[in-house]
């Protein structure tokens, strides 16, 4: 170890430089793989959160169902959940109990995404989930944005 003028030691310096310019670089073949396999567990990632899902969501456990499925289903059992806690609330003001602001802003909310439901009934998720299209379609948005 190395002394500086007060006495005391410091570590030997290492060249970190020098150890990354050694490092051999990745084939194409290897990028490849490596980009097969990331795609892959995002895939799957994907897949185990739908399935996660689907066991949240009453009639959909262990059904074979796409992810649009799961999706409808999803977004129709959190609107019902929290219409229930609307007719809960609603319940409380009118027997003289004081609601929180947080309670009365989700009122708030669940009226606007009615009025949004009304505007939008025909949501369909489709069929199955195609993370092929979703990267197409995020070239395209990109590409969009620098053309712009």
């Amino acid at each position: 170890m190395a002394s500086d003028s007060h006495g005391s030691t410091s570590p030997p310096q290492v060249n970190v430089m020098a150890s990354a310019e050694d490092k051999p670089r990745l084939t194409e073949e290897e990028k490849r793989a490596n980009h097969i396999a990331s795609e892959q567990k995002r895939r799957q990632a994907i897949r185990d959160g739908f399935d996660q899902m689907a066991e949240l969501v009453p009639g959909m456990s262990g059904q074979g169902r796409s992810e649009g499925q799961v999706l409808n289903k999803a977004t129709d059992y959190i609107h019902q959940l929290l219409e229930e806690r609307k007719l809960l609330i609603e319940q409380l003001v009118a027997s003289g109990v004081t609601v929180s602001d947080q309670d009365k802003k989700l009122i708030e909310c669940l009226e606007e995404s009615r009025k949004i439901q009304e505007e939008k009934p025909n949501r369909d998720f489709g069929g199955r989930y195609d993370a092929a299209q979703e990267d197409q379609d995020d070239e395209g948005e990109q590409d969009e944005k620098t053309n712009q």
